[in-house]
């Protein structure tokens, strides 16, 4: 099983809370309540108790959106996000930045179909995210 850690900074020190993920394509999580799981981008998803969050793959830029049940039109601003993966050149590390209603970075990108993409999240309100996106389904223009 994997997991999301959040971490704050307070007056009486860090504090780091660790959390189930959700698979996007897990019945049971499906059941319990979870966020849709069904990609609204073309992307892959992944569904935490209260953020789904979905990366999309394109040969031009990367995109991340992250849909919550509560949050307003605003919440990206101050968010950022990196991206990190195993490539053909070594550890890859890019960051993202808001952009409209998502997080999005601009460039070249081309992943091997079964890379697996680390995403360090630090939302508006300084809480820290780490998810997974499992490429191995997804189909985009940018999978080699």
């Amino acid at each position: 099983m994997k997991y999301v850690v959040q971490s704050a900074q307070t007056p009486a020190g860090q504090i780091v809370v660790i959390e189930p993920l959700v698979a996007a394509n897990d019945d049971a999580a499906a059941a319990s309540g979870a966020l849709a799981s069904s990609p609204r981008h073309g992307g892959v998803v992944v569904a935490l108790r209260r953020l789904r969050c979905e990366l999309v793959v394109h040969e031009d830029d990367l995109r991340l959106y992250l849909d919550g049940l509560d949050q307003p039109a605003d919440h990206l601003e101050g968010a950022s996000a990196v991206l990190s993966w195993d490539g053909l050149h070594g550890r890859q590390r890019v960051p993202l930045a808001p952009q409209g209603d998502h997080l999005h970075l601009a460039g070249a990108f081309h992943f091997e179909a079964a890379t697996t993409i680390t995403a360090l999240i630090t939302l508006a309100s300084r809480q820290l995210l780490i998810v997974e996106f499992d490429l191995s389904s997804h189909q985009g223009a940018a999978l080699t």
